[in-house]
């Protein structure tokens, strides 16, 4: 019997200065991240579109990528959720299973935490320079999709102090 090889874990975290509730009830919309994050050309709910357990949602990247995602588990009360990617084209080649793991938490007055912790079932071995690589282009990616949520909490934020005025 094959020895199975160690998952790759890539944790990220972010913090955002806004409130837990705002952050959470964006992040926590499993098919509506295509609202505030631009890469994403387009998402939706597979089948009834309810956002719930064991919803597909089917993400199209502005790159030309199709992913499809099934949330996994969800916990409003401290704010935690889970997906996987089953299916990605194009696909990663040495790519078995990935989970994601996002939690939110207060971090301050008006401030919040999230830490993501993606867990990767490798199919075979990486070389220590594939695998650093891909670890840093993952990084990058989350940094990209949190700044895109970020950028589009401020200009909600603008826009709200831009009414406020007149």
């Amino acid at each position: 019997m094959a020895e199975s090889l160690p998952d790759i874990i890539i944790p990220f975290e972010y913090k955002f200065n806004f409130p837990l509730e705002k952050v959470w009830s964006l992040v926590a919309d499993f098919g509506g991240w295509g609202t505030w994050y631009p890469r994403f050309a387009g998402m939706y709910i597979d089948g009834d579109g309810i956002d719930k357990i064991g919803c597909v949602r089917i993400i199209n990247s502005s790159n030309g990528g199709i992913y499809e995602e099934t949330e996994t588990e969800k916990d409003v009360v401290s704010h935690y959720f889970s997906y996987s990617t089953f299916h990605q084209k194009p696909p990663v080649p040495f790519v078995e299973k990935f989970v994601a793991r996002i939690h939110l938490e207060e971090d301050g007055e008006n401030k919040t935490k999230l830490t993501k912790v993606a867990t990767i079932t490798p199919k075979y071995q990486l070389d220590e320079e594939t695998l650093e690589k891909f670890k840093v282009s993952g990084l990058a990616l989350y940094k990209s999709v949190y700044d895109g949520l970020n950028k589009y909490l401020e200009d909600q934020q603008k826009q709200q102090l831009d009414q406020n005025k007149e």
